[in-house]
């Protein structure tokens, strides 16, 4: 029997911050080598729009909140 599975992931980020999430670097480094083996790796480049458009919403929020505090 012969059995193809799928498997489609998205992350803003790298191999190198992935310990961050999982707490456990070792742990961290078996899963991505076991989730790449025999895998296609597509890195776009680009930055995200919507964590663009989270980031300066939330840098006007805290501009805003920081001149009502301080007037």
């Amino acid at each position: 029997m012969d059995l193809h599975i799928g498997l489609v992931g998205f992350t803003l980020l790298s191999f190198s911050e992935s310990a961050q999430v999982f707490g456990d670097a070792k742990m961290t480094s078996e899963l991505l080598d076991r989730l790449t083996h025999r895998c296609h790796i597509l890195e776009t480049g680009d930055d995200s729009y919507r964590f663009k458009a989270s980031s300066e919403a939330a840098k006007k929020k805290r501009k805003k909140t920081t001149t009502l505090t301080t007037t």
